[in-house]
């Protein structure tokens, strides 16, 4: 079964709406909803807008990267980060897999909040060899980025610590059942 198939058996999509209206129940206060409340002038904010832009065309940026491992097939992994990630208001962008590939990469937004500007997540979902074939498992290593940035203050490996709980919790979810 390939992932598109997979992802759109009623099961699968209910899933991953479920985890998307968990994201949307709580939402942070974004970088210029701050600037508002602190009553920051446009201009100010156009500073920091262009400072966050030079910054990042200089390769100022912060990155936090995490790995974990886990038993489940590749496209059960995959429709769990993908949880993991609709959970955490991360706007997907892209998913690439290929038919009888071995690995997913999942591209998302990172809504920006008083801490950050946002940034970049990259999520990338391989199969990994076993000594037994009866025993599958996936490594799933991402990758968040705050483009222009020094500091973060702890956005990414809060962000990371989260995405990795909703990861587990989707994954004992998703392995209940087993779409055919």
């Amino acid at each position: 079964m390939v992932l598109k198939d997979f992802l759109g058996t009623p099961k699968v999509r209910q899933l991953l709406s479920k985890y998307a209206a968990e994201g949307h129940g709580h939402k942070n206060m974004s970088a210029d909803e701050f600037f508002e409340r602190v009553g920051m002038d446009p201009v100010a904010r156009l500073g920091a807008s262009m400072g966050r832009k030079i910054g990042g065309a200089v390769g100022i940026r912060n990155v936090t990267k995490n790995e974990l491992h886990s038993r489940a097939p590749l496209h059960e992994s995959s429709v769990a980060c993908l949880c993991a990630l609709l959970a955490n208001r991360i706007a997907i962008g892209e998913i690439q897999s290929a038919d009888q590939s071995e690995e997913t990469l999942i591209s998302g937004q990172v809504p920006s909040s008083w801490k950050q500007f946002g940034g970049t997540i990259n999520v990338l979902v391989s199969a990994e060899e076993r000594a037994s074939p009866s025993v599958a498992g996936c490594r799933v290593k991402m990758e968040i980025i705050f483009p222009g940035q020094f500091f973060a203050w702890g956005a990414g490996k809060k962000l990371s610590r989260s995405i990795c709980n909703h990861y587990a919790r989707a994954i004992s979810e998703i392995t209940r059942y087993r779409p055919s």
